[in-house]
């Protein structure tokens, strides 16, 4: 079989040419970002005195052993303008530091792009005046990354509120749907917390919640003291302490004050589906997601939070379904498909 062409180095993509070189088959992706792993590089492991179950181990080493793995080219701060050809006879344009690089031989493509993360600090039913205090769930991520056995934060909060939604359900930034994610990530960076700042307050300011790895996520939650709130705030002032604003069913309009305040940020289909729907072939859904077209004749699948968005197992997962439908394809007479 001729070469897979992988569009986006991030997890689904890594996950995706791994598998694929596995079989034998030659790969390669072209990552616009200098270098490998994207947003899930910079996520921070919920440990505490147990495994939380994250996600995060799957990808144990997966960024050496592509690295490494002779049959997986890796071409950074590049881009696919454009793709020639058909299935089974394709040729890559890819744009490079260096110009432009034609690239043939390729039966297959993924489209592994990734997701833009919501509008950092801005959201259409929420007003945030200042910043100080105020941390997207992203930046969270980074400093549990980044704990020590001194702890998370330079200074020990004594309160914490995290505004779930954020992004999310949000016409006006076209993102009327469930992330999915955020529940997930928020209440395990939570149990984070209290381990390392048992007298912390932690409230969480939230309209639904998902269930997350199959647990009661109140009963768990409650019975270490986080409190929930059901509502939708409606504006932040973000200072020392952080003032959070918010419609509360028995009192009306509510004020409180937190150290810190942590929006749990949802995931938006990216920018740049829309022109490679129409360079690929794909489709998009009604919020601008990528999903293959019927039976992938073309011999372009997406794969990964391209797609919709997904947890760090189920983009592993959407991965693997990806190469092996192009392994399956291709083990076959050329002309059929699976």
């Amino acid at each position: 079989m001729s070469s897979v062409l992988v569009i986006g180095a991030g997890l689904a993509g890594c996950v995706a040419a791994a598998r694929l070189s596995e079989a034998g088959t030659r790969v390669v992706m072209v990552e616009k970002t200098p270098d490998i792993g994207g947003k899930v590089r910079g996520y921070g492991c919920k440990a505490t005195d147990k495994c939380n179950n994250c996600g995060l181990c799957l990808a144990c080493g997966l960024w050496n052993n592509i690295r490494k793995n002779r049959l997986v080219e890796v071409i950074t701060s590049a881009e696919v303008v454009d793709l020639l050809g058909e299935a089974g006879e394709y040729t890559a344009v890819v744009r490079t530091s260096g110009g432009l690089r034609r690239i043939g031989d390729i039966s297959s493509v993924i489209v592994s792009a990734g997701f833009d993360a919501s509008n950092a600090g801005k959201s259409a039913h929420l007003h945030i005046e200042k910043t100080k205090g105020v941390l997207l769930g992203s930046e969270m991520e980074a400093l549990i990354r980044g704990r020590s056995k001194k702890g998370i934060f330079p200074e020990r909060p004594g309160s914490v509120a995290f505004i779930q939604c954020f992004g999310s359900r949000d016409a006006k930034e076209r993102s009327f749907y469930c992330s999915r994610v955020c529940c997930a990530y928020s209440t395990r960076a939570a149990r984070v917390i209290k381990q390392h700042y048992p007298a912390c307050e932690i409230t969480f300011f939230y309209m639904e919640l998902q269930s997350a790895a199959n647990s009661d996520i109140f009963e768990e939650l409650t019975k270490i003291g986080v409190r929930f709130v059901k509502c939708r705030p409606v504006r932040i002032t973000g200072e020392r302490p952080v003032a959070v604003e918010y419609d509360d069913l028995a009192k009306g309009m509510t004020r409180e004050n937190f150290d810190m305040v942590i929006l749990s940020e949802g995931i938006r289909p990216s920018w740049d589906n829309s022109w490679m729907s129409a360079a690929y072939g794909l489709e998009q859904d009604e919020f601008g997601f990528l999903h293959k077209t019927e039976g992938c004749e073309n011999g372009v699948y997406a794969a990964g939070c391209a797609r919709r968005p997904l947890t760090i197992e189920e983009t592993c997962a959407d991965a693997e379904t990806a190469a092996d439908a192009i392994l399956t394809r291709w083990a076959e007479p050329r002309g059929l498909t699976a």
